[in-house]
C-alpha cells in the first residue's frame, strides 16, 4: 500500500496492482473503510482504463470539502510515464509532466499534501510532486528527469475564508 489518507470517518487506502482478466493495464487499487463502524468496507473501487497504466498513488484530504484529492502516474498504449493530479471522482486525471522516453524503473517519489492555508488559499489547494522521463538534450546524452510541482485545488469560495 503506497497511497493512505483520512477524510471524516473514512480512512482511505490505496496501491498499484496488475493485471488479470478484468484489467488489461496496470490500475490503482482503492479501499475505503469507516472508522466509527468497526473499520467496516465503506468501498472498493478502482482508477484503471484498458488502454493506460496507472499506479503509485498519493492521496491527501481537502480539510475545506472532505474531498480526496489524488496524485498518481500514468502511460501506456504509445504513452510514456507521465505524473498526474485529480480528484476522486471526477473521473479526470490531469497530466503535469511531458515524458518522451521511458525507464525500467519508475513511480518513486510522487505525493501530496493540502497546500497550507492563506487569506487567498483558505484550505481549497493541494499541492504535489511527481516527474515524467525525457532524453538529455544535445550535447548530453541519455535521460534527464523532468520534475513538476504543482499547485491545483478548487475555487477558493468552496473554503471559509481565513481573517
Amino acid at each position: 500500500m503506497i497511497g493512505a489518507t483520512r477524510s471524516g470517518n473514512q480512512l482511505w487506502f490505496g496501491w498499484s496492482a496488475g493485471t488479470d482478466s478484468n484489467f488489461k493495464q496496470a490500475h490503482v487499487e482503492i479501499v475505503t473503510l469507516d472508522r466509527s463502524n468497526n473499520f467496516s468496507k465503506v468501498q472498493q473501487v478502482q482508477v484503471w482504463n484498458n488502454d493506460y497504466a496507472f499506479g503509485y498513488p498519493a492521496f491527501a484530504t481537502n480539510a475545506c470539502t472532505g474531498e480526496v484529492g489524488m496524485s498518481f502516474e500514468f502511460g501506456g498504449n504509445g504513452n510514456y510515464e507521465n505524473h498526474v493530479v485529480g480528484f476522486w471522482g471526477d473521473f479526470v486525471a490531469y497530466v503535469t509532466s511531458s515524458s518522451n522516453t521511458g525507464t525500467d524503473r519508475f513511480g518513486d517519489y510522487v505525493t501530496i499534501r493540502q497546500a497550507p492555508a492563506t487569506e487567498s488559499n483558505p484550505g481549497n489547494l493541494f499541492t504535489a510532486f511527481g516527474f515524467g522521463v525525457n532524453s538529455a538534450p544535445p550535447p548530453a546524452t541519455g535521460k534527464q528527469s523532468d520534475i513538476h510541482y504543482v499547485v491545483f485545488g478548487r475555487p477558493a469560495s468552496s473554503c471559509q475564508i481565513i481573517r
